[in-house]
């Protein structure tokens, strides 16, 4: 059943502009109910406007992983913003992670987590609990929300063969069942957009032989995003976006001032990777890339629709 939404579903109450400061004006109204601030109201939809005329038909692909998915009223906003960039003309192509909920199923199996590289090595009996959590449980209840706000989702998970064409990533130390992207279906994934489908995809590919393989996420995003020339890549992480050496956020950032971040060693860890996953997308013809803090509610609209944004911008 689709979910009745009004503007205050929208409302992030983490910038102050939520509740408190539009929909209680004044005293309560007899039935307990508050007046709506007006003004409030209409500049929020002024400053979200052009951005909304901007983005319309445009691709933007996002990547929702971290801590984020653990929280019940993280997710749910998460699908409204999803359900809502649809509703306003973007296309709008979902790539999940599920580290938390991997990481718990494999602990009920006593089976150690391990990590070389910020890769999950995935051995053949972790590869088929990793595809179950990814598809039956991440990918099946995310799809689920989304289209209860009014979505229409199309699942990619591992009962899709045919859409990540992977090769096993080599390595010195044999990583198991971790791929990597050689191919994407780009053909599918236009159609499906096309024709008003949200692709939701949990990062999982086939080889040649029809062997299933684990896949970092932001790598999934990035391959798709630059597959189809999105107009936006944007990753969530449990971060705010890039820090300086002062522990403040950098809002705007070229691909030169990056470089020069690594090589000072300001980014690192793990924040290396999704960096380095914003630099091959833009090289390879998306055109903006976005890093920003997954657990704050509606942070793809902030970062979209509002002059500030909430995260790092980074492009060329």
């Amino acid at each position: 059943m689709t979910k009745d939404l009004s503007l205050k579903d929208f409302m992030p109450s983490s910038l102050n502009i939520g509740e408190d400061a539009i929909f209680k004006s004044g005293k309560p109204l007899s039935d307990g109910k508050y007046r709506v601030d007006k003004d409030k109201v209409v500049e929020i939809l002024k400053e979200a406007l052009p951005y909304i005329q901007k983005f319309a038909s445009k691709i933007c692909v996002v990547k929702f992983g971290g801590a984020a998915m653990t929280i019940n009223k993280v997710k749910e906003e998460f699908a409204k913003d999803i359900a809502l960039m649809r509703q306003v003309g973007i296309h709008v192509i979902v790539v999940h992670g599920g580290g938390p909920q991997i990481d718990r199923a494999l602990k009920e199996v006593n089976i150690e987590k391990k990590f070389i590289n910020g890769l999950r090595v995935t051995d053949k009996d972790s590869i088929n609990i990793v595809a179950k959590v990814l598809s039956d449980e991440i990918n099946q209840e995310l799809s689920e929300m989304i289209n209860s706000f009014g979505g229409i989702t199309i699942n990619i998970n591992k009962d899709s063969e045919k859409i990540l064409l992977t090769e096993k990533i080599s390595s010195q130390i044999d990583l198991g069942y971790v791929g990597q992207i050689k191919n994407v279906d780009t053909n599918f994934l236009i159609n499906a957009l096309q024709s008003n489908y949200i692709p939701v995809i949990a990062p999982l590919g086939f080889n040649k032989n029809n062997e299933i393989f684990n896949i970092n996420a932001d790598d999934v995003a990035c391959s798709i995003a630059a597959s189809i020339s999105a107009e936006k890549l944007i990753l969530m992480t449990d971060q705010e976006g890039v820090l300086n050496d002062n522990g403040e956020l950098l809002t705007n950032l070229d691909v030169a001032e990056v470089k020069k971040l690594i090589k000072k060693e300001i980014i690192s860890g793990g924040m290396l990777p999704k960096v380095n996953a914003c630099i091959k997308a833009l090289d390879d013809g998306v055109k903006k890339t976005h890093i920003i803090d997954g657990r704050v509610e509606h942070a793809v609209l902030l970062e979209l629709f509002t002059n500030t944004g909430i995260g790092t911008l980074v492009k060329k």
